[in-house]
């Protein structure tokens, strides 16, 4: 008997689900309610959250948390720059109850108005002096707008402390401050450029995280972060590398778990590592490190470091968006039989062969934590030469990491297809752990898939291109004839755990042949499999070619399996 639901009684998760559509869709905000910008606007159409909170007392408990844990204060300037982010409605004063509830708190301002005071003024004039955010663990400040010579240089001192004081008091257990900072668009003296560093550093005490983005202008790259405690996680997102940068991180690097660089420019890797006199800098608690360095070409670089030194010696998850820079392992030197347990890495023939050349791929000593491996290319020019190199490194790579649960390659290249299906069948072990298989520009057929299936027992998740049912069952005409050859085919492989197969198909004209009927043909040998995954644009084909394959006489027999599959649709 199906247990009934009243919309009072429905379960906390079916509430939470429509809190967070809610939250979503219905963000709250402090706007200065002297804005003109606000009078002269409509007022936007918006999801009302309030009838989530009249619902019952379970439903206000449950939506509480989740319709009150963001703020945003907007401190209007006359910059647009700021005032078209705001919602368009009147401000809503919190209560002390409501108070209890956020979690992060975000400012959007310009420099010139906290140098001026005007900051602090609309912030005291949205916040009466007893709103404090006790629950509030994280804040997000966005300076916006160029900076401005217009005020008095005896009186910003003050008013940074002011400001800043007052964003401590109405948050003062904060952990985690997430800055993000907007051209300047204007060339910065030394000391106007101070005092945009005395707001970040007073808003970056007793933190514990913090991640910074800057964008626009080189004078950005004259801000200096230096965070009173030691960070434990920095995102470090800015457009230019300067001596303040590396400065940065090695203030930390005895604290750092969490490290995510990302940069326009050519960051040294050598000074990421040691400092400008060659004193090695080590990350003793570094757990996670990606780098993302955009347009600069990487090719011609082969940092060297000091051998024998051990960088990252806890690292777990390693990402890198371009080729491997170094000569040697310093990545990976040593936290690769033990440690570490996800890459993410783009290499050459050169990076290959220089990591071959320090034991990365000696199979006597496997990296028995590796669980995630994703190859990538660099750019569509990213070729590989004519060795047979795509082999070679699949093969080193699978064979070092008997312990792999998911492995992605994202290499644009047909021809890759054959190396990789043998570098499976040869590479792992029979009692492979691989779980999830990502190659979206490989196609695969029906053959194909079940072949992967019969030397991947444990595999759930297959990402690929799909061929259809492949030339040997293309050829049935009749569908008696298929469906009897399907069974008899794949009878011995009933892999049980596969559940889902993302298809990716070029052709909306060929969803029947290449999405339909080999998820049936899964359908009926694998008894997990649930699922296909095809592009919004082509779902309704898709289902239309399950419903008519479902009417036919000779799949009757299988219809509560393939009536699974369209459910899940």
């Amino acid at each position: 008997m199906h247990e009934t639901y009243s919309l009072q009684n429905l379960p906390v998760h079916i509430i939470e689900k429509i809190c967070e559509y809610a939250e979503e869709n219905h963000r709250m905000f402090y706007s200065h309610a002297a804005s003109p910008y606000t009078a002269r606007s409509p007022k936007p159409t918006t999801f009302d959250r309030q009838p989530l909170l009249q619902v019952s007392r379970r439903w206000r408990l449950v939506a509480q948390e989740y319709l009150y844990k963001n703020v945003e204060i907007m401190c209007q300037d006359e910059s647009p720059s700021i005032r078209h982010m705001a919602y368009n409605f009147t401000t809503q004063q919190l209560t002390a109850k409501t108070n209890k509830y956020v979690k992060t708190v975000s400012l959007f301002l310009s420099w010139t108005m906290v140098f001026s005071g005007r900051a602090l003024s609309q912030l005291n004039q949205l916040c009466s002096p007893n709103v404090v955010f006790p629950r509030a663990k994280q804040l997000q400040v966005f300076f916006s707008a160029p900076y401005t010579r217009k005020v008095d240089s005896g009186q910003i001192a003050q008013a940074i402390n002011a400001f800043t004081d007052r964003i401590q008091q109405l948050l003062p257990n904060t952990r985690n401050v997430q800055m993000t900072v907007y051209s300047f668009g204007f060339h910065a003296s030394a000391k106007e450029l101070a005092n945009c560093n005395r707001v970040l550093n007073n808003l970056c005490t007793q933190v514990q995280t913090a991640s910074f983005y800057g964008w626009g202008s080189p004078q950005s790259h004259g801000l200096q972060v230096h965070a009173h405690t030691g960070l434990t996680k920095l995102t470090y997102d800015w457009g230019i590398f300067g001596e303040e940068s590396y400065n940065l991180f090695y203030t930390h690097s005895q604290t750092l778990e969490h490290l995510s660089i990302r940069s326009g420019g050519v960051l040294n890797y050598n000074r990421l590592m040691q400092t400008h006199s060659h004193a090695a800098i080590i990350y003793p608690h570094l757990l996670s490190l990606k780098i993302e360095i955009e347009g600069a070409d990487f090719n011609n670089y082969q940092w060297k470091t000091p051998k024998r030194k051990v960088f990252f010696p806890q690292l777990r998850r390693f990402a890198l968006n371009h080729v491997y820079p170094f000569s040697d392992d310093t990545i990976f030197r040593g936290n690769r039989e033990t440690c570490i347990e996800s890459i993410r890495i783009t290499v050459d023939a050169n990076s290959l062969e220089a990591l071959a050349s320090h034991g990365m791929f000696d199979k006597a000593k496997p990296c028995r934590n590796l669980k995630h491996l994703a190859i990538t290319q660099e750019d569509e020019s990213y070729l590989f030469d004519e060795l047979g190199l795509p082999a070679d490194m699949l093969q080193r790579w699978l064979s070092v990491a008997p312990a792999l649960c998911s492995f992605s390659l994202l290499i644009d290249d047909p021809l890759l297809k054959q190396p990789l299906l043998a570098c499976i069948q040869s590479s792992l072990p029979c009692n492979s752990t691989l779980q999830l298989l990502v190659i979206p520009h490989i196609s695969l057929s029906l053959q194909d898939i079940m072949s992967l299936l019969s030397n991947l027992p444990m595999l759930t998740d297959l990402h690929c291109m799909s061929e259809g049912l492949g030339p040997e069952l293309a050829s049935f005409s009749v569908l008696s004839e298929l469906a009897s050859h399907i069974s008899s085919l794949f009878t011995d492989i009933r892999q049980p755990v596969f559940k889902f197969w993302r298809a990716i198909v070029n052709d909306p004209d060929l969803v029947e042949t290449s999405v339909a009927w080999p998820s049936v043909a899964l359908a009926l040998t694998c008894p997990s499999f649930s699922y296909t995954a095809v592009p919004p644009s082509q779902k309704a084909a898709y289902e239309d070619c399950l419903r008519q394959i479902m009417l036919s006489e000779d799949f009757k027999p299988h219809q509560d399996k393939l009536r699974n599959l369209l459910s899940l649709c």
